[in-house]
């Protein structure tokens, strides 16, 4: 289960490496969606790509009570990881993406080379679908180029469609005055009943090199691995206004791994949604704390944002609050929101099958 978020650390190593060999040449021009167009329609295009997201029909005072995907939605633990010429650097990315253009501004080839392997793929997943790199030493003067794997038409029709199942999702799992614990608690529950651990995809990367498993793939097909989960729930508690990052550790038994950190109420707490998949929502791998968390599988160095995490040793985040303790033996059947009750059942020591409901403090 653990070796998919392994896979993906290579695969993130591998193109890194690629990216600081100046003399590759680059790929041959993919299907590109901004070069071809007039001035005119670069400027239509660029004032429809902060994407209005009130649909024909919503009125604003509906449209206020709805989650709208965002593609500029970061968390309080992204601004902390990494650093502002990045963050920068995504958003004039997203601006040329959504503008239909193939340039953007961007400080230098290493800002480059972290930014667009990893940000596509975990804060606008339909964007690790639609583009790709150029390879090599491509930053001049401040501009950096990417190609686009669709037509112009293809991009729009997936980017629609991708921002609509994550509204789907959102407003379909929460509401908006949702506290952030019953947030993270109601996706983790539609997880648990939604999608499926891709076994098949876990056994082939013993023996081959996996392409295309990512948070896109998880929500457009219903199943993933851990690293696909992961990065799937952190981008939707993202959405949902959550403060939220993705771990990557080592393990004394077992294989690598990739869950969630979520901070909530000013403290931080491990989130694993892969163990939620297909266990009838089971507490055990929610709101754990750094003791519980390695009691599982006896995770150790952990790195926040994966490879850029290891390579630029950011001290990691303690999870020392136990409040949760509790809930790890329970499977959770319902949550009351108004009322903040959680209605689950557990096993006493006997053995016996016990229903229960709790009442929360936010």
């Amino acid at each position: 289960m653990r070796k998919g978020a392994w896979g993906i650390m290579q695969r993130k190593k591998k193109l890194l490496v690629i990216l600081c060999i100046a003399v590759l040449l680059s790929m041959t021009e993919g299907c590109g969606v901004g070069t071809a167009n007039t001035q005119a329609e670069r400027e239509e295009d660029s004032a429809k790509s902060q994407y209005e997201h009130t649909r024909p029909g919503d009125s604003a005072e509906e449209a206020g009570k709805k989650f709208k995907c965002n593609p500029r939605a970061v968390s309080a633990y992204t601004e902390e990881i990494f650093t502002k010429k990045i963050l920068q650097a995504w958003n004039n990315l997203l601006d040329a993406f959504l503008a239909g253009e193939d340039t953007f501004e961007c400080a230098d080839q290493d800002t480059y080379s972290w930014m667009i392997h990893y940000f596509p793929y975990n804060y606008f997943p339909v964007m690790g679908e639609l583009i790709e790199p150029v390879y090599g030493d491509v930053v001049k003067n401040g501009v950096a180029p990417f190609k686009y794997t669709a037509t112009r038409e293809e991009c729009k029709k997936k980017t629609a469609e991708f921002e609509q199942l994550v509204e789907d999702i959102l407003n379909t799992t929460m509401k908006e005055d949702y506290s952030d614990l019953e947030k993270a608690l109601s996706l983790y529950q539609y997880f648990s009943s939604h999608y499926e651990y891709d076994l098949e995809t876990y056994r082939r990367m013993d023996d081959e090199f996996v392409e295309d498993t990512d948070a896109y793939r998880l929500l457009m097909t219903g199943h993933g691995i851990c690293s696909e989960v992961a990065s799937a729930y952190s981008f939707l508690l993202m959405q949902a206004g959550v403060d939220t990052t993705i771990i990557d550790a080592q393990s004394d038994v077992s294989d690598n791994h990739e869950w969630s950190l979520v901070r909530i109420n000013g403290k931080s707490y491990h989130i694993d949604p892969t163990y939620a998949l297909s266990t009838d929502s089971q507490l055990a791998y929610f709101m754990m704390n750094d003791v519980q968390r390695y009691d599982t599988y006896a995770y150790n160095d952990l790195f926040v944002a994966g490879v850029y995490g290891q390579e630029h040793e950011i001290q990691g985040y303690k999870a020392e609050d136990d409040t949760y303790r509790p809930w790890w033996d329970w499977y959770m059947t319902g949550l009351d929101a108004e009322k903040n009750i959680i209605n689950y059942y557990y096993f006493d020591e006997n053995g016996n099958y016990m229903e229960a409901e709790y009442k929360y403090e936010e």
